[in-house]
Order: structure tokens, then C-alpha cells, then sequence
């Protein structure tokens, strides 16, 4: 399995911007971080690589991504672009704005895009961030940074209402092959803390376990074995920054059976123990 990186964040809110006109166009690795993303494409073309699929992002495309989700950019066929994102606790929002973008983070990941008349606003809006963000530390930029961010929160607010939002459960159109493997990541996203094993999904898409693992291992690139601890240590990332849980009890909540194998995938992914992980936190 490939080792994931881990951001964790003490800062309420980060903000960067990327111009990139040479290689490398994409990230190496997968990662996931504790905090929520805004990912802000102002120009090019990129791949966003989740949940074993690959979805194309045009320019002036808002993709906003949840705590603890496993994914990476990659390049397409033409690259270079340039692109703002801004990661944020959701502990750094006033509460009467949490009730209110709950939608935006019903899924993993929620794609939004821009039609052209709003384009310019969005975008104004990141560079304001941006600015501010670099701008000397005090109480006041803090604030204001607060400020923006919750204005672009309100916007991508009310595009999802008025736009076709595409979220995890209907992001890409599948057929043939795809499509059974599209069946089997919803089936596991749904299932991560029962006992699962080549066998079962396999009767899921009633097809032979042969097939069902070679199928998924050339449509996502990874093995269903893979897949399916990223699934659960994702899950179990979620338990330990939001409840005091025991660690041996939450191992086994994510589908694991037994703690010892719990903490060896969870180093091998994250290079990080389920403590040292809740810890930074």
C-alpha cells in the first residue's frame, strides 16, 4: 500500500496559491487532513483522484472536500494551471453558519461549477483571502479572514442550491466495468464496519471473486484489500478528533478485529499512531 501523507493544522485557517508551469503538475501521493478545503481552479485543467475514482476539474471550478478524506490532484494531458485552496476548522465558524453549509459537507467531496457571470466574484474573494493571509499576524486580519471566508462559504451555499452539485454518489458516469466498481465503493463506504472480504463483494456484484478483484485492481489501481483499510482508517481519523473513544473499542466500530491490526495499518498509512494522531489534534 502507498503511504499517505497527514496535514494537521493548528492555525484556524490556511490559504495558498500555486502557479504551476512546470513539472511536477501533481502530488505523488494521497493525503487527507483534518480540516475542511476549498480548492479554487483559476486556470488549467487537473484530475482529482477519490474513492478509487478520477474526476476531470475545469478552470473556475470549486471543489470543496471534507475532513479526513483520502484523495490527490493530478495533471491531465494538458498541464500546468494555477489554483487557491484554503483549509479551515469548521470550529473557527460562528455555530449559526455551521447550520447553514451543512449541505456543502453532506458527502465527501461536493463540485461546484462557477457559471462565467460569477466567476470574477469567486475568484476576487480567494485573492482577497489570500492577501490577507499574508499580511502581518494580528486580531483584525484574523477577523477579516473569518469574514471572507465565511462570504465564500455563503456563495458556494447558495451555487449548490442553484447548480447541479456533483457529489460522491453521483460524480462520474460509469459503465461496463466502472460501473460495477462504482457499485462495490458505495457498497464499502456503507459497509466499512462489517466483516468484509473478497467473497462477499463479490456476491455483492454477483460476479467471481477472480473477476470482482482483477476488475476493481485495473479500474482504481489499487486492491480491494487496499481500498478498504483506506475506507476504514479514514473512518477511524473521524472517531479520534471527534469523540474520546478508546482506541480498542473505535478499532473494532471501523470494522477492524482486532486492535493490534488496527494500529500497524494505521502507522503503515499515516506514519502515525491512533494516539499520536488524536493528540495533534
Amino acid at each position: 500500500m502507498q503511504r499517505l501523507t497527514c496535514s494537521i493544522r493548528k492555525q484556524a485557517i490556511y490559504v495558498d496559491y500555486l502557479k504551476r508551469c512546470s513539472p511536477p503538475y501533481g502530488m505523488s501521493h494521497y493525503h487527507l487532513h483534518s480540516d475542511i478545503e476549498l480548492h479554487w481552479l483559476a486556470e488549467g485543467e487537473r484530475v482529482f483522484y477519490c474513492n478509487g475514482q478520477a474526476i476531470p476539474l475545469k478552470q473556475h471550478t470549486l471543489l470543496i472536500l471534507s475532513p479526513h478524506l483520502i484523495h490527490k490532484m493530478g495533471p491531465t494531458s494538458r498541464p500546468g494551471h494555477a489554483r487557491f485552496v484554503v483549509n479551515a476548522h469548521l470550529t473557527s465558524l460562528p455555530k449559526e453558519w455551521l447550520e447553514l453549509i451543512k449541505p456543502l459537507f453532506a458527502n465527501a467531496f461536493c463540485l461546484l461549477e462557477i457559471p462565467v457571470h460569477q466567476q470574477q466574484q469567486i475568484h476576487d474573494l480567494f485573492n482577497q483571502l489570500f492577501n490577507e493571509y499574508n499580511r502581518p499576524v494580528s486580531q483584525e486580519s484574523l477577523l477579516y479572514q473569518q469574514v471572507l471566508l465565511c462570504q465564500l462559504l455563503l456563495e458556494a451555499h447558495r451555487q449548490y442550491h442553484t447548480l447541479k452539485a456533483v457529489q460522491t454518489k453521483n460524480s462520474a458516469v460509469f459503465s461496463g466495468p466502472s460501473e460495477i466498481v462504482a457499485h462495490l465503493i458505495a457498497y464499502i463506504e456503507h459497509h466499512f464496519d462489517e466483516a468484509l472480504d473478497l467473497t462477499t463483494l463479490a456476491s455483492v456484484v454477483h460476479l467471481s471473486p477472480a473477476y470482482t478483484s482483477r476488475i476493481f485492481k485495473q479500474v482504481t489501481g489499487q486492491g480491494l484489500t487496499e481500498h478498504i483499510q483506506e475506507v476504514r482508517i479514514s473512518q477511524a481519523c473521524k472517531r479520534l478528533v471527534r469523540t474520546n473513544e478508546p482506541i480498542f473499542q473505535l478499532a473494532r466500530r471501523v470494522g477492524f478485529q482486532s486492535s493490534a491490526h488496527f494500529h500497524r495499518v494505521f502507522k503503515r498509512i499515516l506514519d502515525l499512531s491512533p494516539t499520536q494522531y488524536r493528540n495533534k489534534q
